[in-house]
């Protein structure tokens, strides 16, 4: 074996020759064998007095290295000397569990320092290394073949490389392999996958070459690994963006051309064919009829060609279907073959047309804009608005008018061919406003627009319609139109709508401005009438460079206030205007608002005459120019008077501290923590507890805790979360005394900057009203049921009484009846005057009974007995006999089924309900709905009449009453909702087991 193998191999040990040495994690000895005693030639008790890198010879640096990398490899060797000079050969193994170091030494005569630097640079090479056998196993590799693998150098060895070779690439290089094998090749380069151990591919670049012994024959494989995953996914990379561009070029909306050396088009994306107005031909050939867009292209492609230079011109031409200007921006870019020698021209153009027009159009605007500002009317700002539009809509012609704006004459629009157009448009804004308030678009002049003067001269200029765009003002009156000509063949489309509808907002602000221009002059006027009417005495004053004080400015009222004429007052010092007193004290704040340099507020009081003023002022400095203040606003106020209010207004609030001191209600400021802030003596006495007691503690540590008072410290901090008004009710049950009631309102208290500060408590002991509601609560329940009782016996007695007439009178009527026809019958024939006799008493007879069914019905109607359905059959009939008004009932399919009391409300309420409606409230129509559920039945009677005001009918009419009382003996309630003109409805729902129960 060469020494590449003695170096990849590990040495075989003979324990009689091999040393032992323990160090610590530190490198320091813990225990030496004699075997390495005698290796090293020191004794135990020397070797322990020494550093460790003193044992073998080696610097402290050298030796810490050697360590680090048995740490991280987990084994590492090295070469070493004894103290006698013999060379030692060294193995750490890193023992991590106990954190020490074994080191084993043995004698290393028989290898040489060769090999030694050729397992150094074996480990320490760049790319993957290893040696192989024959058959394939590993014999040796380096780190770096280690990490791209993830396997360890003794891992490696236990398998071969055909097991880390990827499937698919086990058999890929057989044949060349063979003939390396047998000496055809001195070398062989593949690219092949790999099987990490984390299970990932590892795309490799194999360079193998075989070492032979001194005879030729092959000892073993000599592997060199380079990672070339990157490599390949660049590779791959690229090949996806040479797809992508030409993808890209296909779908680019920019032209892009190439041509050879020769001048000759090798490529045109679709764009070219889609484009308007761009030249395509190969620059050596000539057209027959040479045209200059063509010749300037060609010549600018020869020129990149010629000079090897990049270049980039602008292109220009007219689209002839469009009549619009066609810009390209052309980029040509010299491309080169390997050598570095011109190959061709790539141009890509990009058609600029839009951003030209749209920059065209921005500096029409600017120049809008501009014209604007230094110019107040709006008739020199009217041409240029329709140069814009003329940019910005070529294929149209337009026109526009505009009102008469404040301090401008009737401005007449720029036109196209004629101004007779602008004049008849004027003409019809002045006379037909309203025609062109929205924008529409007029797509026959003639029939659309014949009544409009502007209409002749538009069909003559040859327009067939027209796009109409309002200017209007921010109120929405409109203050102008803007017209779009069409002819017959161009379309108008959204955008030209939107470039009309932008030039009308332009006009608009032109319109604007101007007359803002026109209200500047009344604005400066009626600032003036302020500063003259103002209350306040307002004076500006001069400061000169002495500081002396002039007046400059005073408004009438400072006059009025000094009793002077404003000649007399401007350009007079202090002293001059005012009084000697008063003048010092005014001198006096202004030299010190001049010292301060700011503004600054203060009262003062004023001698004026036998009484004494006091002055508010606001003085505020003005500098010029260079910094030095050369004037003073001067801001003057009485406030006298509102110094004796709030002296009032604070002799107010003691008073209403007194009325809340003795207040009977008890009253508290809380915290927006609900902390009590101020309690009243009545509430002091009703929480029996002193104020001290009181102050600065929680409402939950105050009150019992019970839900109470977690409900009411609730309130409190809802109030203050809502910041309205809120009220709460508070039950207190104290023992060995009566239940208490409180009525609480909480009312938030904002501070100064409008903020909730605190929450005003008034407290009032109902306990008395409670238990008077509960008293008439209960006296009511009395009377209802007296009610319902009685109403009761009033039906049952009804239905005995109907039953009575009906069975007994009704049985002796049809008795007299048959005996009546019977003589009729019997002496009939004998005597005439008989007969007629008694036709008169049987028609007498029949009345009679008629009269019995009439009062039997309305005391109840037999219908009743069959059932709430068929009773309201009858009675909706009956309504529309009666009074002809039309009725519709609207029953549930399935069987209803309703005891005796709930059908007889029921039926009473529909019958008050239809007499209402037949009386007073003049319907057409009327509408009942019954319908019945598991958990509740109701009856529903609507009409379309005149409907009446509730809140006047409610306490007036007692068949109204009448009806919810019904609805309450039944357990349910009875809802009539009414307005005037809207109808009314009459609503009654019961819930199931309410009737049943009732």
């Amino acid at each position: 074996m060469d020494s590449a193998m003695a170096i990849a191999t590990p040495p075989t040990q003979d324990a009689d020759d091999v040393g032992v040495l323990l160090l610590d994690a530190q490198g320091a000895l813990l225990v030496m064998d004699d075997c390495a005693s005698g290796l090293l030639g020191l004794s135990e008790s020397v070797a322990a007095l020494l550093p460790a890198p003193a044992l073998f010879a080696l610097k402290p640096q050298a030796f810490e290295q050697h360590l680090t990398h048995a740490r991280l490899e987990g084994r590492w060797s090295f070469q070493s000397t004894s103290a006698s000079g013999g060379a030692l050969s060294v193995t750490v193994d890193y023992k991590a569990q106990q954190a020490t170091y074994l080191l084993k030494i043995r004698r290393a005569e028989n290898i040489h320092l060769a090999e030694q630097d050729y397992r150094l640079a074996f480990d320490s090479a760049g790319t993957g290394l290893a040696l192989l056998r024959m058959s394939g196993e590993w014999i040796a590799a380096n780190r770096m073949l280690c990490q791209m693998l993830g396997y360890t150098e003794e891992e490696l060895r236990a398998t071969s490389f055909q097991g880390l070779t990827h499937p698919d690439d086990a058999d890929i290089n057989k044949d060349e392999l063979h003939r390396l094998i047998q000496g055809h090749l001195t070398s062989l380069t593949l690219e092949k996958r790999y099987i990490r151990r984390d299970g990932s591919t590892l795309w490799a670049r194999l360079t193998v070459g075989i070492a032979r012994n001194a005879d030729g024959e092959a000892l073993y494989f000599v592997s060199q690994l380079e990672d070339i995953s990157e490599h390949l996914a660049l590779r791959q990379a690229l090949f996806i963006n040479e797809q992508k561009y030409l993808s890209l070029a296909k779908s680019s909306q920019n032209i892009i051309l190439r041509y050879n050396r020769l001048g000759q088009q090798i490529y045109a994306n679709p764009e070219l064919e889609r484009a308007r107005g761009f030249p395509n031909t190969h620059i050596t050939e000539r057209a027959s009829t040479p045209n200059q867009l063509d010749e300037y292209f060609r010549t600018q492609v020869e020129l990149t060609l010629s000079t090897g230079v990049a270049n980039t011109f602008l292109l220009e031409n007219t689209d002839a279907h469009l009549r619009r200007p066609m810009d390209f921006l052309c980029n040509l870019t010299p491309e080169r073959d390997e050598t570095g020698e011109l190959c061709g021209v790539l141009v890509t153009a990009q058609d600029i047309s839009a951003l030209r027009r749209q920059e065209r159009a921005e500096n029409a605007r600017s120049a809008i804009f501009q014209k604007m500002v230094t110019h107040d009317s709006l008739q020199e700002v009217l041409p240029l608005l329709g140069a814009y539009l003329d940019i910005l809509t070529p294929e149209f012609h337009n026109a526009m008018a505009f009102k008469a704006v404040p301090g401008d004459d009737v401005p007449g629009a720029p036109l196209t061919d004629t101004s007779s157009i602008a004049t008849c448009l004027a003409e019809d804004l002045v006379r037909h406003p309203e025609l062109f308030a929205q924008h529409r678009l007029i797509t026959d002049l003639k029939s659309e627009a014949s009544d409009l003067a502007f209409s002749r001269p538009a069909l003559q200029a040859g327009y067939r319609g027209c796009w109409v765009e309002p200017v209007a003002h921010k109120s929405g009156d409109t203050m102008g139109v803007i017209l779009l000509f069409v002819g017959s063949d161009t379309p108008l489309s959204e955008q030209d709508r939107k470039h009309a509808q932008m030039a009308s907002h332009i006009a608009a602000i032109a319109w604007e401005r101007c007359s803002a221009h026109s209200h500047l002059a009344q604005s400066q006027r009626r600032y003036r009438e302020v500063f003259d009417h103002s209350q306040d005495m307002l004076c500006l004053l001069a400061v000169d460079a002495d500081q002396q004080l002039s007046c400059l400015e005073a408004n009438p009222k400072l006059c009025e206030m000094l009793a002077k004429s404003h000649s007399q007052m401007i350009g007079q010092s202090l002293g001059h205007c005012l009084e000697k007193e008063a003048a010092s004290i005014v001198e006096a704040i202004c030299l010190h608002c001049i010292a301060v340099g700011a503004p600054i507020e203060l009262d003062a009081h004023l001698p004026c005459g036998r009484r004494s003023l006091v002055v508010h002022f606001n003085l505020v400095p003005v500098a010029d120019p260079t910094g030095r203040l050369h004037r003073l606003v001067c801001i003057a106020r009485d406030i006298t008077d509102i110094l004796e209010a709030q002296r009032n207004e604070l002799a107010r609030q003691q008073e209403i501290g007194t009325l809340v001191e003795n207040s009977p209600d008890g009253i508290a400021r809380l915290s927006r923590t609900a902390e009590l802030l101020f309690v009243n003596p009545a509430l002091e006495a009703w929480l029996d507890r002193p104020q001290i007691d009181l102050l600065r503690k929680d409402l939950l540590e105050i009150l019992p805790k019970n839900l109470q008072s977690q409900l009411f410290h609730a309130a409190v901090i809802e109030a203050v979360e809502k910041g309205r008004p809120l009220e709460h009710e508070y039950v207190f049950n104290e023992q060995h005394r009566l239940q208490r009631v409180y009525h609480i309102s909480l009312v938030p208290e904002q501070d100064i900057h409008g903020k909730i500060s605190t929450v005003l408590a008034v407290v009032r002991d109902i306990s008395q009203l409670r238990l008077a509601e509960t008293r008439l609560a209960s006296l009511n329940k009395q009377l209802r049921q007296l009610m319902s009782s009685r109403e009761s016996a009033r039906e049952e007695e009804r239905k005995l009484i109907a039953q009575e007439i009906h069975d007994e009178l009704g049985q002796h009527l049809t008795a007299i009846r048959m005996g009546t026809s019977l003589l009729r019958f019997q002496y009939g024939e004998q005597l005439p005057q008989l007969s007629e006799q008694v036709a008169r008493l049987l028609q007498l007879i029949d009345q009679t009974v008629q009269v019995v069914r009439n009062i039997s019905t309305s005391l109840r109607p037999s219908i009743l007995n069959m059932g709430i359905v068929a009773s309201l059959e009858w009675l909706t009939d009956t309504f529309k006999q009666q009074w002809g008004i039309d009725c519709n009932l609207l029953v549930p399919a399935q069987k209803v089924s309703l005891d005796d009391a709930s059908a007889t409300a029921a039926f009473r309420i529909a019958q008050e309900s239809l007499t209402n409606i037949a009386r007073h409230a003049e319907a057409t129509r009327v509408d009942i709905r019954f319908e019945q559920s598991e958990h509740d039945w109701s009856l529903e009677i609507t009409d379309n009449g005149k409907g009446f005001e509730q809140r006047e009918q409610s306490s007036k009419t007692l068949g109204l009453l009448g009806m919810r009382e019904r609805g309450l003996t039944l357990g349910g309630t009875t809802t009539v909702c009414s307005a005037p003109g809207s109808g009314t409805s009459v609503q009654l729902r019961v819930p199931a087991s309410r009737s049943q129960d009732s």
